[in-house]
């Protein structure tokens, strides 16, 4: 009976992510991909005026994950993403990206995951140069 119950479980986690696509899918082009080691990606994708529809992830203990699927803004000094009380700030700079978050961000992630601060490096830009 445990078996079925974590099984029915996954299925309906892995559909509720299914419902909106992710900011790679949706991203006819430039789009970028950043990473902080194994454990967070920033999947990026202009929609004009210096903005960004994002797609966020984390792992954590036991691959508890995060995911938040939100859309930024520029405020003249750096982008930011606030959604209820969790809001991230991030600056992008060569193949960098510098991200803090603040606030109760927990709706997003599993028990043992939290969104991470830090340096995110590129490693994927389909923008052409």
């Amino acid at each position: 009976m445990k078996v079925f119950f974590t099984a029915l479980l996954v299925v309906v986690s892995f559909s509720a992510l299914a419902d909106e696509p992710s900011a790679e899918y949706q991203c006819k082009e430039n789009f970028q991909k950043f990473r902080l080691g194994d454990k967070a990606q920033f999947d990026l994708c202009p929609v004009g005026n210096n903005s960004f529809n994002i797609d966020i992830t984390s792992v954590g203990g036991n691959y508890h994950t995060c995911w938040w699927n939100t859309k930024s803004y520029w405020d003249g000094e750096k982008h930011v993403a606030k959604e209820g009380n969790c809001e991230v700030n991030f600056l992008i700079q060569e193949d960098t990206l510098h991200a803090k978050f603040t606030g109760d961000c927990r709706n997003y992630c599993g028990l043992r995951a939290r969104l991470r601060d830090g340096t995110y490096e590129l490693v994927l830009d389909t923008a052409e140069k």
